[in-house]
């Protein structure tokens, strides 16, 4: 096994404060003192992880060891009211998700779960807060930690000051836009696996899934809720609602449901496609995933014009960028998705038997001669954009081929290929 020496002594003396003066005398305040500053502290922690290498193991028994009170966990549980560190305790609990979610907690989830759930609980600020439900999250993606009771209880918890977030009641505790982010993307996760789980149950019998599945509807409806209003009007960010819908689409008893978020990931695309000051990716690239992931559920809804409408809008925030000009290609974040989204709904639409595909056709054809005409002279500025742009095209018409005409298909080959 490899050594762990430099993580030992940077996680001992993350837990070791010293003497405020040469006497042995506690600061004024009673504040933990430390002889080297935390923040560095959680740099040798990062360094030393990268420079060993230390098996899964190893970096489970470090970070979560019970034995003695020198390691991540209780940093983070003797510095609940300790404002001084907070960025050292911000940085420790995106290492400590980053663990979780890379190496998994072993036998240590149960400690994990019982510190993270201690600083939601917390009146920390929001940025911890943020970052202690995303190791959860990462904790229960690797289906660690405690029971499903446990788990709920922390849900509805956590749902209940989404709730009074949303109608910002005075007094009410900030929950941050961050915050509430990774609380909607945690609850959903942790719905969408029980719910999956679970074998559907006789209403008259005693159904385990039944809180489950009531709590699912809520933060669902929240998620939708929140979709419906303006940006500026929101609790929750977009790109978190629709990661929600996402996750929640993949269960029977949300499935249908969760297919109403397809026409906001469509409203949310028009937006973006139209914004020539758009800076931030995060909502445009999780509505495209929605759409990828989810096509089969939420394409069924665009029908005649609609199909249409819907490829013209893919099509452009799958070869444009929104604030430059029609020569340069969308942002990384947002390609990354777009592509595969659009030859997922064509994928779905196609297996439709009764859909009118002359409006599809002809703006797929458009689009194909347009892609094909910009490798030729004076077209795309970069070569290799122009042949993704082509290359969209043909699998646009692979997608579609099965659902057309022998002429459509054809004529549609042709145009791409001119």
């Amino acid at each position: 096994m490899a050594s762990a020496g430099a993580l030992d002594a940077a996680l001992a003396a993350l837990h070791a404060p010293v003497e405020a003066r040469a006497a042995q005398e506690e600061a004024a305040d009673g504040a933990l003192v430390y002889s080297v500053c935390p923040e560095q502290l959680v740099k040798d922690i990062e360094q030393s992880i990268v420079v060993e290498k230390p098996e899964a193991a190893t970096i489970q028994a470090r970070l979560f060891a019970c034995a003695r009170p020198r390691d991540v966990c209780a940093f983070l549980e003797a510095t609940q009211s300790d404002a001084s560190v907070e960025r050292a305790r911000t940085a420790l609990l995106k290492l400590l998700a980053a663990a979780i979610r890379d190496h998994g907690c072993g036998r240590y989830g149960a400690r994990a779960f019982a510190t993270l759930k201690a600083v939601l609980e917390a009146p920390n600020g929001a940025a911890v807060r943020a970052h202690a439900a995303a190791a959860l999250r990462a904790l229960a993606k690797r289906g660690e930690g405690p029971g499903d009771e446990a788990w709920r209880v922390l849900c509805d918890a956590r749902f209940k000051e989404l709730r009074q977030a949303k109608k910002s009641a005075p007094g009410a505790k900030d929950t941050g836009r961050t915050c509430a982010a990774e609380l909607v993307k945690l609850v959903a996760r942790c719905v969408a696996d029980r719910v999956d789980a679970s074998p559907e149950l006789d209403p008259a019998s005693m159904d385990p899934v039944a809180p489950w599945r009531e709590l699912g509807a809520k933060v669902l409806a929240l998620a939708i809720a929140q979709l419906e209003k303006s940006k500026s009007d929101r609790r929750v960010d977009a790109a978190a609602c629709f990661a929600a819908a996402d996750r929640l689409a993949t269960t029977r008893a949300f499935r249908e449901r969760a297919a109403s978020a397809g026409g906001l990931a469509a409203k949310a695309l028009a937006d973006y496609a139209t914004d020539a000051s758009a800076k931030q990716f995060a909502d445009p690239a999780k509505a495209l995933r929605l759409l990828r992931r989810r096509a089969a559920v939420v394409a069924p809804s665009a029908r005649g014009s609609g199909a249409a409408a819907l490829f013209d809008l893919l099509w452009r925030v799958a070869t444009v960028h929104p604030s430059a000009s029609s020569k340069t290609p969308p942002p990384e974040k947002v390609a990354k998705h777009a592509a595969a989204a659009l030859e997922a709904v064509l994928v779905a639409l196609a297996a439709d038997a009764g859909e009118d595909w002359a409006p599809v056709v002809a703006a797929l054809e458009t689009s194909a001669a347009g892609a094909a005409r910009a490798l030729g002279p004076g077209g795309w500025r970069d070569t290799a954009d122009a042949t993704k742009g082509a290359g969209l095209a043909l699998r646009c018409v692979a997608a579609l081929a099965p659902a057309l005409a022998g002429d459509d298909a054809a004529r549609l080959l042709a145009a791409a290929l001119l």
